[in-house]
């Protein structure tokens, strides 16, 4: 019975572990993969048990049969439930291998879709940021040329008034 109740403990601190994950989980993507996970310890454990209650049934039949001849037939059955035990494991351990394969690639699409996500934002902000260095640009060119509008009156200006006062001087001068 010892060993029966060494791997029922064992059972309620898989049990206690199982309990303890769940409340970890918070973000909806690990969710979605901590279920998985989490059907994949349930899986487990379940197998566990199985493992558990058959060696518990191998321990009854150990203790419930004594004569010689019958304990060939209980080692035979015995033989037979590891056998069945360890293909079981087996399965199971195999099992989970195809569990974890599929979590860990929905994890890299998942980190795929985030890097394709970040990239499609960089192009949008180098967008931007062209759209106003264009803008600017623009400003800067009707800048320009206002001023340049400005200076050419500016000196036609000039020009003009230069031409008058050379006009009123030789008037002057004409005058005098």
């Amino acid at each position: 019975m010892g060993p029966y109740l060494r791997l029922q403990s064992q059972h309620q601190q898989a049990m206690q572990a199982l309990q303890e994950a769940q409340k970890m989980l918070e973000s909806d993507t690990i969710k979605a993969a901590g279920e998985k996970e989490i059907a994949m310890i349930k899986a487990a454990l379940q197998g566990k048990v199985e493992q558990i209650k058959l060696q518990g049934k191998m321990l009854e039949v150990k203790a419930g049969y004594q004569s010689d001849e019958r304990l060939e037939v209980l080692r035979g059955k015995i033989q037979g439930m590891q056998q069945e035990s360890e293909q079981r494991h087996e399965r199971m351990l195999q099992t989970m291998d195809e569990r974890h394969e599929i979590v860990l690639s929905l994890l890299k699409e998942l980190g795929a879709k985030e890097q394709e996500r970040h990239s499609v934002a960089l192009h949008d902000a180098a967008a931007a940021n062209a759209a106003d260095r264009a803008n600017l640009s623009a400003t800067l060119a009707d800048s320009r040329a206002e001023v340049s509008s400005e200076r050419a009156d500016v000196r036609a200006e000039d020009a003009a008034t230069r031409a008058v006062d050379r006009a009123v001087q030789q008037d002057t001068q004409t005058e005098t």
